[in-house]
C-alpha cells in the first residue's frame, strides 16, 4: 500500500517517542488521514474522532457530537505548537466536549492538558487494570462564559 508522505512524516515524529507510542502504525495513521481524522500543522500531529454515539471512556461516557482525541505528538516539544493547533483544531470542529485519555505516569502531558483547559473527569485504566490513566475533558462554553 502507497502510504502518503505526509503520513510518513507523522509517523516519523511519533517513532521519536516508542516509549510512549509503541502500538503506533503507519496504516493505521493513513487510515486516519484518509477519513479526515488526522491533524499535521507545524510540526504537530493530531489524531481524532467525532463519536457518533455516546462512548464509555472508563468510567465517563462521552456523548454523540463529543470529540475524542487519541494522540498528540510535537516533532519539537516546549515550542508553543501544540497548544496553537490543538486550540485550532477545538475551535474548528466545535464539539460540546473534547476528550481524551492519558496514562497516569505522563506527568508532561498531563500538566500540558491542564494549561490547555483540560481537567481531569475520571479514571481508565488498560492492560488488564496494570496501567492506570486518567479521563480528561474540555468543555468549550466553560471555558468561555463570564462567571456572572
Amino acid at each position: 500500500m502507497p502510504y502518503d508522505n505526509l503520513v510518513r512524516e507523522c509517523y516519523a515524529i511519533f517513532r521519536q517517542y516508542p516509549d510512549i507510542f509503541p502500538h503506533i502504525r503507519l496504516d493505521k495513521l493513513q487510515w486516519r488521514f484518509e477519513h479526515r481524522q488526522l491533524l499535521y500543522r507545524d510540526g504537530v500531529v493530531i489524531t481524532f474522532t467525532r463519536y457518533r454515539s455516546s462512548t464509555r471512556l472508563g468510567d465517563c461516557v462521552a456523548k454523540s457530537g463529543d470529540l475524542v482525541i487519541h494522540q498528540i505528538v510535537n516533532r519539537s516539544p516546549g515550542n508553543g505548537q501544540a497548544h496553537r493547533v490543538l486550540s485550532a483544531l477545538i475551535k474548528q470542529q466545535a464539539a460540546p466536549a473534547v476528550w481524551l485519555t492519558v496514562r497516569q505516569d505522563n506527568k508532561r502531558a498531563i500538566q500540558f492538558y491542564v494549561r490547555n483547559g483540560f481537567r481531569q473527569v475520571g479514571n481508565i485504566a488498560w492492560k488488564g487494570g496494570t496501567l492506570p490513566g486518567l479521563v480528561m475533558c474540555y468543555q468549550p462554553w466553560i471555558m468561555t462564559r463570564g462567571l456572572f
